[in-house]
């Protein structure tokens, strides 16, 4: 903790249109308007914070930027075909002005194209779709540098994939996939506020499965419960069809701190990066097999196997 509070913070890129309204007061060290007036001049501090914080620091091997800050909306721009498809238009919809571009660009899109261009890999922990084609092809451009994501699969979830996995592997057929979790937590006291925001944290809560291509009905809500703060309930009904028709049901229950499980991933995805950074280790092979660190495997690692134990 001495450490980390000796840590230099910088100032972060706010853009109050990307997070719950129950954030906004809490946002008190940010860049101003008069450093930040617009895209192109926030990507500009955010790698120049990125170079100090090397230089400071005497790191002469690989850095991985980490998002770690709350959901944001899913973007349009970063959809399939939204615009950011490809490194060039990424880098042209940045110098844009909002006006000419026709909206805003997330704040955690600039941060990602910094760490790139500045030599880093960037990890996607959140639930927003930041890792379009347009960054992954950027960092492809540059050995050695990996864009990876999409939301950290942490303790429930990592389990539910297992357990899926476990259910096929007995010969049945899983049907329906009922999940209810809460807590209280900032993460979720965000998205309360912000229904773009939930909506992006339940597309890949949702999605899990989605590369096996099956009749898999999956649904997950989010309840938000200050009391319970950062220890999480997770509740889940697993039903599949067996011998003859004939439905199974089975039950789990988790109970954890939702951070405590997340920060080991943080650090693991950053000593991968490194490893794998160091010996040269092509993009695609990269993504591919740090795919068990994330709920949805984007990027090159699209469609890879949901199964934990197969990941």
């Amino acid at each position: 903790r001495d450490e980390m509070n000796a840590t230099k913070v910088f100032r972060g890129y706010y853009d109050p249109r990307f997070i719950g309204t129950s954030q906004h007061d809490g946002a008190t060290y940010v860049l101003t308007e008069r450093e930040a007036p617009n895209s192109s001049e926030a990507l500009k501090s955010i790698r120049a914070d990125i170079r100090y914080f090397k230089w400071r620091n005497g790191v002469v091997g690989h850095t991985t930027v980490v998002w770690s800050g709350s959901v944001e909306p899913n973007c349009n721009f970063c959809m399939v075909g939204g615009g950011c498809d490809t490194a060039l238009e990424l880098l042209q919809k940045i110098e844009m002005t909002e006006e000419e571009r026709g909206g805003p660009l997330p704040p955690s899109l600039i941060y990602a194209t910094a760490a790139v261009l500045e030599g880093c890999s960037f990890v996607n922990g959140g639930s927003q779709n930041t890792v379009c084609g347009g960054l992954v092809q950027l960092a492809r451009q540059q050995r050695g540098v990996y864009c990876l994501g999409t939301d950290f699969k942490a303790g429930q979830t990592k389990f539910k994939t297992a357990a899926v996995e476990y259910i096929r592997t007995m010969g049945l057929t899983p049907k329906v996939i009922a999940s209810s979790n809460h807590l209280g937590n900032n993460d979720i006291k965000n998205l309360k506020s912000a229904d773009s925001a939930l909506t992006a944290k339940l597309r890949v809560k949702h999605d899990i499965f989605a590369p096996w291509e099956e009749d898999v009905d999956h649904k997950v809500s989010v309840m938000y419960t200050p009391f319970i703060n950062d220890e999480k309930r997770d509740f889940v009904e697993y039903t599949s069809l067996g011998f003859l028709g004939q439905p199974h049901t089975m039950v789990t229950y988790t109970r954890a701190s939702d951070s405590v499980l997340c920060v080991p991933l943080m650090i693991d995805a950053a000593v991968w990066c490194d490893y794998f950074s160091n010996r040269s280790w092509p993009h695609e092979n990269v993504a591919k097999a740090l795919a068990y660190l994330f709920k949805i495997p984007e990027g090159a690692a699209k469609g890879v196997d949901p199964g934990f134990f197969k990941q």
